[in-house]
């Protein structure tokens, strides 16, 4: 009996150590939880950018390359004179950057791309602090790891554009702004300016979010933040950029780049599963009704997403133009929705089943849900998503590329060709930068009306080749064109696509 007691004894106090065995592994999985998390995020942030290196080069960025370019090698010559143009279309600190890069590692792209991608690295960890220190670590972790996933964030973040750098500083100033250190803040908020005119949007939210939440020291902190951007960037926007004018056109649907950008009133909400995923678009939902009750318990922070997201995209909203990127300094605050809107679910699922069973269900549910998000990112190429969100400015870009390869292994090294490029004789940087040589003559749209007179440059230059990018606004000078041009000079080949044509000249004979 003594025995068989003691026995008992020892199979309880065994038991016993057991649960707590158990218990203390739980709560240390708990405790490390976000660091893990977070963790996981930021292997996915560098693997996602880093394959995005070398990607095609879209119009903008490929203009970006070659004024950058121009910029560090000077405008004398005529084929860099006419880039010289685009020096004064954004603010100058971004190109600034790239001239350093491009003094140390030269005008390949791949420098700007990692550039662009150092300043997304310092939006994803502002990021991640301003989630920790509004809503703690599980929700700075999930809100981390929501912006490591973003399809859209995966692409802009290495593209050679001025949003990634813009996007850091509006992210550090309201990160500073949420913990009033105005002045720090009002020094991100004009560098952001300084990047590009879509850092604006912080002092917006920041308004929107002091008016919401009724901080009378938060706006007095607005007009401290306001004063010292406009002291470092107003000098820019008054007497050098070009822009200004430019973007009131393109936003009230005046000139033709703003037809080409015309998309519906809806564009950038409907377009959401596209730029945050499903999994991110469905959690930054549910992360929104989160916050409203959580506002009306008397939570002022949680508003701040939602101030943040809601006035950028309605503002760009009613703009007639419509670039998908124009979102981007919006896309951390969405990150943010969908961290609480996971916290929110997973939290849920553990109170409402309670105890270990409820622990296990919470973990199973939140790692179903990071990979349904870290699925559709991954099952998300450059040519699906951009093809998908504008079809044909990346349409285009590819074209142009194999337009320009295409040329390039064809043309022997002497061989010149007459490039005719559009009826508002635009230069196309996609062709130019991946043809990447000397040879290609940039020709007016007005000698599609003279074949003659064509034909004469065309002798007098020595041109062995004519490139024709089809435009309707002159179709029916091409149609006339065409048939004359084979009439006065000896056209060995045309090879045509939905893009262009090209005429490969004979010699005439004697």
């Amino acid at each position: 009996m003594l025995a068989r007691g003691c026995e008992e004894s020892g199979r309880e106090l065994s038991s016993g150590r057991g649960h707590l065995a158990a218990s203390c592994l739980e709560a240390r999985l708990k405790k490390s939880a976000p660091a893990l998390l977070f963790l996981a995020a930021l292997i996915l942030f560098c693997f996602l950018r880093l394959r995005n290196l070398g990607h095609l080069l879209l119009w903008d960025e490929a203009q970006f390359v070659l004024y950058a370019r121009s910029f560090v090698e000077g405008a004398g010559d005529p084929q860099w004179f006419y880039w010289s143009r685009f020096f004064h279309l954004h603010p100058p600190v971004y190109l600034y950057l790239c001239s350093f890069a491009n003094r140390l590692w030269g005008s390949r792209p791949g420098a700007y791309e990692a550039l662009s991608f150092l300043f997304s690295s310092g939006a994803f960890l502002v990021t991640w602090r301003m989630g920790v220190f509004l809503f703690g670590r599980r929700t700075g972790a999930w809100a981390s790891f929501f912006l490591a996933v973003t399809p859209a964030s995966s692409f802009f973040d290495t593209w050679i554009k001025q949003d990634a750098a813009a996007a850091f500083f509006a992210v550090l100033a309201l990160y500073l702004f949420m913990k009033k250190r105005y002045e720090l803040s009002g020094l991100a908020a004009g560098l952001g300016m300084l990047c590009k005119e879509t850092a604006a949007f912080a002092l917006l939210a920041m308004l929107t979010f002091s008016l919401a939440a009724r901080h009378r020291d938060r706006l007095r902190g607005i007009l401290k933040i306001g004063a010292i951007a406009a002291l470092m960037s107003a000098w820019w926007y008054l007497f050098i950029s070009d822009y200004v004018g430019h973007f009131a056109q393109f936003f009230l649907g005046r000139g033709t780049e703003a037809g080409i950008w015309r998309k519906p009133w809806h564009y950038y909400f409907s377009g959401m599963p596209l730029d945050l995923g499903w999994a991110g678009t469905v959690l930054a939902v549910w992360g929104c009704l989160a916050c409203l009750r959580r506002s009306s318990e008397g939570c002022g922070d949680h508003l701040f997403p939602l101030c943040w997201f809601l006035p950028t995209y309605a503002f760009l909203s009613f703009s007639a133009g419509k670039p998908y990127w124009m979102v981007s300094t919006a896309l951390p605050a969405l990150a943010l929705l969908a961290g609480i809107g996971a916290d929110s679910l997973t939290r849920w699922v553990l109170v409402r089943v309670g105890g270990r069973r409820g622990s296990l269900l919470s973990l199973a549910f939140a790692v179903l849900l990071l990979s349904w998000a870290a699925a559709g990112v991954l099952m998300t190429d450059e040519a699906s998503y951009n093809g998908n969100r504008h079809e044909a400015y990346w349409a285009q870009a590819v074209a142009s590329r194999d337009d320009a390869r295409f040329l390039s292994e064809s043309m022997l090294p002497d061989e010149r060709a007459a490039v005719i490029f559009n009826s508002r004789d635009i230069w196309d940087p996609t062709l130019l930068h991946y043809f990447g040589r000397p040879g290609l003559i940039p020709a007016k749209a007005a000698f599609l009306r003279d074949a003659e007179e064509m034909a004469g440059r065309v002798r007098e230059m020595g041109i062995s080749w004519i490139y024709i990018g089809i435009d309707a606004d002159y179709d029916q000078e091409l149609r006339f064109f065409l048939p004359q041009i084979k009439r006065l000079l000896p056209v060995e080949a045309m090879y045509q696509n939905g893009w262009r044509i090209i005429l490969r000249l004979g010699t005439e004979s004697p």
